[in-house]
């Protein structure tokens, strides 16, 4: 029996349906943004803000917590 691996979340790479977010303000550690934003999301819907951990990357963290699914499901960004 082989062992399974599950893909590391830096080995995931961009998610097509994550936009990077460009100017968020001053950024003297020159950190990255990402954001999601659902078709049809009505105007004055919430905005959720999610970080991940050191080791992880955004397109991963989306895909094992279920975050864009979530925004599409209950309509915020």
């Amino acid at each position: 029996m082989q062992a399974r691996h599950a893909a590391h979340p830096a080995d995931l790479g961009a998610s097509d349906h994550l936009r990077t977010l460009a100017d968020f303000g001053t950024n003297p550690g020159e950190l990255g943004a990402k954001v999601y934003i659902p078709n049809g999301l009505s105007k004055g819907a919430a905005g959720v803000v999610v970080l991940h951990g050191c080791t992880q990357n955004a397109a991963g963290y989306d895909h094992h917590s279920g975050w864009s699914q979530l925004a599409d499901e209950a309509g915020f960004a």
